[in-house]
């Protein structure tokens, strides 16, 4: 068994257990919201892109995309997946606490609660301010963050499994109440004949509240202009799940 705190090992798995998925729902549902707030630009930046699913996607539809990701084995797959499809993104590895773009970009992304994976609010504040920083004047901002209650109830000292072929998955969890953190290991196997080999990552969630996650916006110059339970257009509640929220830029 080998332990793993990057990425990057995830990186291998990522589309075959369907976390990809995910992106392709989000990004048409993004595409309406886009269309709702009339958005004529061009120039995207995505966060936390992953195996780039979403920054290819828009690509494809004309858009200039800019994604980054810290694990080099992310960015390296993404990178493989634009090269089959002959689509251009310039894919960077990048840690988004240290990126230092500056009034470049209309719109930026960071889809899959990825801002969830920021423990601690001071790093989720130089994200943001970050994003801030990255776009032009009126430049839109658009993330997804699963809730507190979502990490209360459904990663509550849990286990799920995922498979897919020869290849499993069991997530098992622990949640503080207190910090509204979950601790969640991720134990792969890879079954080859007889053998099988497991690998295990590990990573902690963090759950903000709308109130902290709307200070962080404001501190720097980011005026939030919808919160939408996510996938839909309806006002999320003390049971939501995910939030989707939309941001604009209001100063530099």
């Amino acid at each position: 068994m080998v332990t793993v705190n990057s990425y990057d090992l995830f990186a291998k798995f990522y589309d075959r257990l369907n976390y990809n998925e995910f992106s392709i729902q989000v990004v048409q549902y993004t595409d309406d919201i886009l269309a709702t707030l009339g958005f004529e630009g061009i120039r995207i930046l995505d966060l936390a892109c992953g195996t780039g699913t979403a920054a290819i996607w828009f690509a494809e539809q004309g858009y200039d995309v800019t994604a980054v990701d810290s694990s080099d084995s992310m960015i390296q797959t993404a990178k493989q997946k634009a090269r089959r499809l002959k689509i251009k993104v310039d894919f960077q590895k990048m840690d988004m606490r240290k990126m230092e773009f500056s009034n470049q970009f209309d719109l930026a992304i960071c889809f899959f609660d990825s801002l969830n994976h920021l423990f601690k609010y001071t790093d989720f504040e130089k994200v943001i301010r970050n994003v801030s920083r990255s776009l032009k004047p009126n430049g839109k901002f658009l993330f997804d963050m699963i809730t507190p209650y979502k990490l209360s109830t459904q990663w509550n000292h849990s286990i799920r499994h995922e498979n897919n072929g020869n290849l499993s998955l069991i997530l098992t969890s622990e949640y503080k109440h207190k910090t509204h953190t979950a601790q969640i290991t991720g134990r792969f196997l890879i079954r080859k004949g007889n053998r099988v080999q497991q690998y295990v990552r590990q990573f902690r969630n963090k759950a903000y509240t709308r109130i902290e996650i709307k200070r962080a916006l404001a501190k720097a110059g980011l005026q939030l202009i919808h919160a939408y339970e996510c996938f839909s257009f309806d006002k999320p509640d003390a049971k939501s799940d995910r939030i989707f929220y939309v941001a604009q830029k209001t100063r530099n």
